[in-house]
């Protein structure tokens, strides 16, 4: 594979790497594991309402699980993989700039969790026995929930090698929840959270998509931000380096 000039962002270079890092994970013996478990506890929930009522419902609290689950097996962006085997040393060297590596494993992240959610979706219409307005709020409810905790994997993932990145965030998430709840109340720390909502109300719609939409776009524009802020304090210091070993030279030579 030939080196390329790395003179400006190149989108093409974003999407390869994204493309090329969501791969490694669909390949992966967790990706598969994950999305076995999802599926099998999906089905409990058939099994759970037919006992339970005699008729086939949905029971959201097996699809939250399953969800959580698979997510806590499946949800990565390849960056801890990488520094471990050495190819992020390798790519950014040779290939692709430190802000375009950034974001190609953040869009990853962003399309293995669509993957994910998308699964969460067509699982809730089967249980729903095709209740597509049910479904589709469990995945955009459930789903930005998710999103919210997708800054701090990459977080997870810059400082440490954890094969189940989730696993901080979530127990953070929680924990902010307990705590809130202690000090505020149940009812105000859900609000404050955006937990629940009636799916008949457009407003819970409209709450719950703008805190997803808020807090991942200003989450992975700081990831962005702090990437290119590093390179420019990188590639600065190397100048100021190679500027004074060449006066040194000339100098010496002198």
């Amino acid at each position: 594979m030939k080196a390329i000039a790395r003179t400006d962002t190149d989108t093409s270079r974003v999407l390869a790497l994204a493309g090329f890092a969501l791969r490694s994970n669909l390949r992966s013996a967790m990706w598969r594991g994950g999305m076995v478990a999802f599926v099998l506890i999906a089905g409990f929930s058939l099994v759970s309402s037919w006992r339970s009522s005699g008729a086939w419902s949905l029971e959201s609290d097996f699809l939250y699980f399953g969800y959580l689950t698979a997510a806590l097996f499946c949800l990565r962006s390849g960056l801890a993989q990488q520094r471990e085997t050495g190819l992020l040393t390798y790519l950014r060297h040779n290939f692709v700039q430190p802000l375009e590596h950034a974001a190609g494993v953040a869009l990853a992240l962003v399309g293995n969790w669509g993957l994910i959610t998308a699964l969460l979706f067509a699982l809730a219409l089967i249980c729903s026995a095709g209740d597509a307005a049910a479904a589709a709020w469990l995945a955009w409810s459930y789903g930005l929930w998710m999103a919210v905790l997708l800054p701090f994997v990459l977080l997870v993932e810059s400082v440490s090698g954890m094969r189940t990145p989730l696993l901080i965030p979530v127990l953070g998430y929680f924990a902010l929840a307990v705590i809130l709840s202690g000090l505020l109340g149940t009812r105000t720390m859900m609000g404050i959270l955006a937990i629940g909502g009636d799916r008949h109300d457009p407003s819970a719609w409209i709450q719950v998509g703008a805190r997803g939409a808020l807090v991942l776009s200003v989450g992975l524009g700081s990831f962005l931000l702090l990437t290119w802020a590093g390179d420019f304090r990188r590639r600065h210091r190397s100048g100021r380096t190679g500027s004074r070993g060449r006066a040194a030279g000339r100098s010496t030579r002198g």
